[in-house]
């Protein structure tokens, strides 16, 4: 690094914030990265603790295998050896007072045969359910809209009630309505976007092709493991307890105000209190 070299200024450690500072050093190896965390620890909500029966999530506990995203970034890091996938049960849903089987063949709580919710809906929210492979769709290829409103008004209520919204509550702690579903179902958005007549149809096209193995992965010692492989990887000075008060243009770049910033990549503890980061 010289004089010249690029500034960067990452704002937030949380996993997006450490892989965008990872990223940089990919992409710009030549560039100092500083990355600004709120909290006394970088992870965001992610949050390994040690019990006696060993560590436990307090955020997120796994990622979905079948994405590439994470399992290329596990990979990258050299960390393979650290992944870990769940036992052979699969997911239930409890409902009416009892656990079942999550139904076949859905895609985080979208039905592609509708006969396979008898456990789960009742004979009219069934009947309801079966109408969307006839409805007809208006789809803009490469729009994007609620989740949680397009399965409600095509599927009805019920499917969002007990199969969407506990699915994606458990990995996004938000209900269907809030998210896209371009966001959360990329794969279903892009069928729609090929010509797919229906939900049913798009859900269909995606559960026949479905990579075999888990669906769930994480590593061994927790997802503290990966929060620390991204930092050191980074190169990146990593400044906890700093929360960034405001950013302003300077000629061909901008200064960052903040607060509160102690450590440091180098272990280092400056005192607390008022800086400015200039990238």
């Amino acid at each position: 690094m010289t004089e010249t070299s690029p500034r960067v200024v990452v704002v937030g450690g949380g996993l997006s914030g450490l892989t965008a500072a990872y990223q940089l050093s990919l992409e710009l190896p030549d560039a100092h990265v500083t990355v600004l965390e709120a909290s006394a620890s970088p992870g965001g909500a992610l949050h390994t603790v040690d019990f006696p029966s060993g560590p436990m999530e307090l955020g997120a506990e796994a990622f979905i295998a079948r994405r590439p995203e994470a399992s290329q970034l596990v990979v990258e890091l050299g960390l393979t050896d650290s992944l870990r996938h769940p036992g052979p049960l699969g997911p239930a849903i409890l409902t009416g007072g009892r656990a079942v089987p999550m139904p076949r063949g859905t895609l985080m709580g979208l039905p592609s045969d509708v006969d396979a919710l008898s456990e789960v809906l009742g004979p009219a929210e069934r009947e309801v359910a079966a109408r969307e492979a006839d409805l007809p769709l208006a789809w803009e290829p490469g729009s994007d809209v609620s989740l949680g409103a397009l399965v409600a008004e095509r599927f009805g209520p019920a499917v969002v009630a007990r199969l969407v919204d506990p699915m994606l509550g458990g990995v996004y702690a938000a209900p269907s309505s809030g998210l896209g579903l371009r966001q959360v179902v990329p794969g279903l958005a892009e069928a729609l976007d090929r010509g797919a007549p229906s939900l049913t149809a798009a859900a269909r096209q995606l559960t026949g092709t479905r990579t075999p193995g888990p669906v769930f992965a994480t590593l061994d010692g927790g997802y503290r493991v990966l929060v620390d492989a991204l930092a050191a990887a980074s190169g990146a000075l990593i400044r906890t307890g700093a929360r960034c008060t405001s950013l302003r243009r300077e000629g061909n770049g901008y200064t960052l105000a903040g607060a509160g910033a102690r450590g440091g990549g180098g272990g280092g503890r400056p005192p607390a209190g008022p800086a400015s980061w200039s990238p």
